[in-house]
């Protein structure tokens, strides 16, 4: 993990907004037409793992994987399904990506994607991530 990644998100469900912060280490892989982002993270004390792919700027998927499972597919203006499973069940939303902007660097790669989701037709929320990553600093030095 040769990276430290902050990730703020904004999340409104029906209503009730939450806004979370988490800074944390992350990998990166790829270039800036096909990029991976890998993280791991506590989710109400339990972990998690993130993984963000990129695909030409145009196209965000995010699977995390922990107790509470997510697979989404965000695209501007396109309706995806996503999966949610939970340790009570299993629910799918539609998911439709309302903005991407991605900018890729070996050093420090930024991203956003905001995006709407749906159940049954009917509007449940909306989301927003602004995900920044930096290329961690090795100090060397003589004792």
């Amino acid at each position: 993990m040769d990276y430290l990644i902050k990730v703020l998100s904004l999340n409104d469900v029906d209503g009730d907004e939450t806004k979370q912060e988490i800074i944390t280490h992350a990998s990166l892989t790829g270039d800036k037409d096909d990029y991976t982002i890998v993280y791991a993270e506590d989710i109400e004390g339990l972990p998690a793992k993130t993984t963000i792919r990129v695909l030409g700027g145009e196209c965000v998927t995010v699977n995390r994987e922990a107790e509470m499972k997510t697979n989404m597919v965000i695209e501007v203006g396109i309706k995806h399904m996503s999966e949610h499973k939970l340790p009570f069940g299993y629910f799918q939303l539609e998911v439709i990506g309302k903005s991407i902007s991605s900018v890729f660097n070996q050093n420090e790669t930024e991203l956003s994607f905001a995006y709407a989701t749906y159940q049954d037709n009917m509007p449940v929320g909306k989301a927003e991530f602004h995900i920044t990553l930096r290329k961690k600093r090795h100090i060397s030095g003589k004792v």
